[in-house]
């Protein structure tokens, strides 16, 4: 088995599970203490086992905040080989599966403040003059993004406007929360949710228009 930043599989399957689909692995229903007693051994069928167990909601995660499925299946891999050298700082009280969800939150955050790019990016617009934006706009966006398939429309944000997008709407951190999570004002976490949302409604009414003229 092989088990690196990228992927836990074998040589030869390592590439045909690197990518994402939403029916990649069925579901397996495990005892997990025992399962992760025996990850805990090393016994590299029951890592992958557990790696089965999560790699779809995490994968579901993950693609909100990147542009492409091998991007959001880097950072999986990523958190997972995290998961599996961290397992003795787990509490069997709380749910597993929310304990690999926040060490992939955690990465894909860390992931976006080493961005040198975004970073400059970042600092550049807190020097100008707030953004103002139309709530209404935001009952658009939200039942464009229940009708239709959020990740893709939310693909088309650029990194800054998608991570502030899915921090505030989707995981519900508040202002102040994503301003410490990113090392950015609230000013600015306000500025990109605008920006986000005014980008989307713009999106969602190309994609709407394309659909009409190809029916």
């Amino acid at each position: 088995m092989l088990f690196t930043g990228r992927c836990l599989l074998n040589e030869n399957s390592c590439k045909k599970y690197r990518v994402y689909s939403k029916n990649k692995f069925n579901p397996i229903i495990l005892d997990i203490k025992e399962l992760i007693a025996r990850c805990k051994k090393n016994d590299r069928k029951a890592q992958f086992e557990l790696y089965q167990m999560e790699f779809n909601n995490l994968m579901r995660y993950a693609i909100r905040y990147k542009t492409n499925e091998e991007d959001a299946a880097e950072i999986v891999n990523q958190a997972f080989f995290k998961v599996l050298t961290n397992l003795d700082k787990y509490n069997p009280s709380y749910s597993f599966s929310a304990w690999c969800m926040q060490i992939l939150k955690n990465l894909i955050i860390d992931d976006f403040r080493k961005n040198q790019k975004n970073k400059a990016e970042l600092i550049n617009i807190d020097d100008n003059e707030h953004e103002t934006f139309d709530a209404s706009a935001l009952n658009d966006v939200e039942i464009a993004l229940e009708e239709n398939e959020a990740e893709k429309i939310l693909s088309y944000l650029d990194e800054v406007e998608r991570t502030v997008f899915n921090l505030y709407e989707i995981d519900g951190y508040s202002h102040k929360e994503i301003a410490e999570s990113l090392a950015i004002s609230e000013r600015t976490s306000k500025r990109y949710l605008a920006k986000a949302r005014k980008s989307l409604k713009k999106i969602i009414n190309q994609l709407l228009n394309t659909t009409r003229i190809a029916v």
